[in-house]
């Protein structure tokens, strides 16, 4: 199945839900079936809820189907700068966050806004939740030898140390459902990043790369 496909059947899939409910709140509207004015306009809000989330449903398609940037970045940012500015991101989603040493001097390639990195790189690892894991998940940052590394894992999940050279298996970025997820691996392997299982972690790795 190619990638376009497989954004088509997320669409048809995840917009009959939103779809319905505002649907159904509509004819509770128009039918005059809500009584109070308060009724009333928590299924307005709720109808425009579903309809928003609809419309970031294609905003993600339409962004996925953009033709990636092919070319190498050429800014770098400072892998610590990027390791705070997730750290912030993720435990805003209540993740547990620990930090090994990470090199001051190490940088990393940007391809897009280090917001946008940063927050690509969290919804990576919050994929460590799909399949019913919901307590607070774990990330680890720390310098590896191949550059900076973020290693996500469920509550209770063991660690796999960079060290050793750990058996790495390819990370399926559409097995968290939706668009967001193989939307946020294409902003990190643009700016050179890796994605990956290892054990029962996810890891994104960014090369070390030289000052600017």
């Amino acid at each position: 199945m190619t990638d376009a496909e497989r954004v088509l059947q997320v669409l048809i899939h995840d917009a009959r839900t939103p779809l319905g409910v505002a649907q159904g709140y509509i004819r509770l509207l128009r039918e005059e079936r809500l009584e109070t004015p308060d009724e009333r306009e928590r299924a307005l809000s709720r109808a425009m809820d579903a309809l928003g989330r609809i419309a970031r449903l294609f905003d993600d398609a339409s962004a996925f189907v953009v033709t990636p940037n092919r070319t190498t970045p050429t800014t770098t940012i400072s892998a610590a700068f990027l390791a705070a500015s997730v750290e912030a991101r993720v435990r805003e989603w209540e993740f547990a966050v620990t930090r090994g040493l990470v090199d001051p001097a190490a940088r990393v390639r940007l391809g897009t806004s280090a917001e946008r990195l940063a927050e690509a790189i969290a919804f990576v690892a919050a994929a460590v939740r799909h399949g019913g894991a919901a307590s607070s998940p774990h990330l680890h940052i720390e310098s590896a030898t191949a550059g900076v590394r973020f290693a996500a894992r469920a509550a209770g999940g063991p660690e796999t140390r960079a060290e050793g050279n750990p058996e790495r298996s390819p990370f399926d970025a559409w097995s968290a459902g939706g668009l967001v997820v193989p939307l946020a691996c294409r902003v990190i392997e643009e700016a050179g990043g890796r994605i990956d299982r290892v054990g029962s972690e996810i890891v994104v790795t960014f090369p070390a790369e030289a000052a600017a």
